[in-house]
Parts: C-alpha cells; sequence; structure tokens
C-alpha cells in the first residue's frame, strides 16, 4: 500500500505533467496558427508537402545558380583573375 507522503509525491508528479501538457499544447497551437497565416497550411502534412515543394525549387534555383557561375567563371574567370575552383 502507498503511503501518504508516497501518494502526495505522485500526486505532485502528476499535476506537474499535466501543466507540461497544457503548455505543450497551447505552443503547438499557437505553431498551427502561425503555420496558416503565414504560409497557408491548415495542417502538419500541408506544411511539409509545402516543404517539400519549397526545398525542390530552392535545389533547383542552387543548381541553376552552380551552372550558371561556371559558365560565367569560364568565360571572364582568366580576365578577371578568378579561380575555377569556386
Amino acid at each position: 500500500m502507498i503511503s501518504m507522503k508516497g501518494f502526495e509525491r505522485l500526486k505532485s508528479k502528476i499535476e506537474s505533467i499535466k501543466k507540461d501538457v497544457s503548455r505543450a499544447e497551447g505552443a503547438f497551437q499557437e505553431h498551427m496558427k502561425s503555420l496558416e497565416k503565414d504560409y497557408g497550411c491548415n495542417t502538419l502534412e500541408d506544411a511539409e508537402s509545402k516543404l517539400r515543394v519549397i526545398t525542390k525549387k530552392t535545389e533547383r534555383a542552387r543548381e541553376k545558380f552552380e551552372k550558371e557561375l561556371a559558365s560565367f567563371v569560364d568565360k571572364w574567370g582568366e580576365e578577371l583573375e578568378i579561380d575555377h575552383e569556386i
């Protein structure tokens, strides 16, 4: 059988966990509001999908930039004394 002191400790731990859960739920709701306001995402799945699209666009833009930079360096690097290793 649990002692009164043990019961009080357990009760205190439960209350602490309840507060932590409540804070976490509040933070989650705030993040969801921000996702909806800033990015038009109503669910985490919407946000993940949008992130994948943005990531792909960013990668394509980076690849295009790197190709254009390489082309520029090939054409003008020697005259501008630019190292081909950029």
